[in-house]
């Protein structure tokens, strides 16, 4: 994107990355908006004060705006909250919620366990020590790889592992990840999607498990100017996974929308929209229930895994406890 002439932006949300992980507030697709719409605001002063924005007012600089997952989510909330500003959004494998899935999509049998994977293993007591081992190195990359977030495994190598891990050491690390997935998903992006006018790129890995890219292939019926493509052999990240591919989408795209824009009007002119470009893909289009229903099960199945493996642990560590002090004891004798 730099190389193409924008100027670009990376924010850590606050409790992501290496922004602060507080305790004291309530982690909402809400308040991650707001905190992007103060930080829009806070480059308009800057902006404004340069002499390639001087025709611009604080409140018409114009900004793209694109996010993965949770990220993709808030971009369409910045939309709806700054519709003179924002001139589009690409959106990359856009998750539906702030946690993973809602109750009133999910099939009545189903619900138990996710009851159990927000209410018992995120919010209860064994919240923090679920997390100590969901961060294990070897479950993140296992995590990574199989478990879908990447297809191309050449991407899952040191320095990601050190940039994923190395957050979850901060203070309060986990408690955010507790309140995040166990908490109220929020706003879906079809609520945004009819209220925003700019253009919308959704760019989507056809092996994402998490969110398959079918959960979108209504959204052009929501907003008149709506471009799907799915992306071969791709993840939940594919701006990372494969950006090669991301590029070859997301850059022309953007050049389209500036030539569209009418900064008088603060409107587009019209242009193609409302498109679904499916790439070749092995990817089944099965319904959103037997996703969730997979997903929930493989998540039981590894804390299981973990809960055995860390039974495993403290009975050998009793083992050894216990011979050590036979050797004391003979030792004296």
């Amino acid at each position: 994107l730099q190389e193409a002439g924008y100027q670009v932006f990376a924010i850590d949300l606050i409790g992501f990355g290496a922004s602060q992980k507080p305790t004291d507030v309530e982690y909402s697709i809400e308040l991650f908006v707001q905190l992007l719409h103060d930080f829009v605001h806070e480059m308009n002063d800057r902006y404004t004060n340069n002499d390639r924005y001087a025709s611009y007012q604080d409140d018409t600089v114009p900004w793209m705006v694109a996010g993965n997952s949770i990220g993709g989510l808030c971009s369409l909330g910045l939309a709806k909250a700054l519709p003179e500003q924002i001139q589009g959004v690409v959106l990359l494998n856009c998750a539906t919620g702030m946690s993973a899935f809602r109750y009133t999509d999910v099939p009545l049998f189903v619900r138990p366990l996710l009851y159990v994977m927000q209410n018992v293993v995120l919010k209860g007591g064994v919240g923090e020590w679920f997390f100590e081992q969901f961060r294990s190195r070897d479950n993140v990359q296992r995590l990574l790889h199989k478990g879908g977030v990447y297809r191309n495994a050449g991407q899952v190598n040191p320095e990601l592992l050190e940039i994923l891990l190395g957050p979850s050491d901060d203070d309060n690390a986990a408690h955010v990840f507790c309140n995040v997935m166990g908490g109220d998903p929020g706003p879906r992006p079809e609520q945004y999607l009819t209220d925003i006018s700019c253009p919308v790129l959704a760019l989507w890995g056809d092996s994402d498990p998490w969110v398959p890219h079918h959960t979108a292939r209504d959204w052009h019926a929501l907003h008149t100017d709506f471009d799907l493509q799915v992306l071969p052999d791709t993840g939940h990240c594919p701006h990372d996974d494969r950006p090669e591919l991301v590029h070859e989408a997301m850059i022309p795209w953007m050049q389209q929308v500036v030539q569209r824009y009418d900064p008088q009007k603060h409107a587009f002119v019209s242009g193609e929209s409302g498109s679904i470009t499916a790439a070749t893909t092995t990817a089944k289009e099965n319904g959103d229930s037997d996703d969730v229903t997979s997903f929930l099960e493989s998540a039981m199945e590894g804390i299981s895994d973990m809960i055995y493996d860390e039974h495993q642990k403290q009975q050998q560590q009793q083992e050894e406890d216990d011979e050590e002090e036979e050797d004391e004891t003979d030792t004296e004798t």
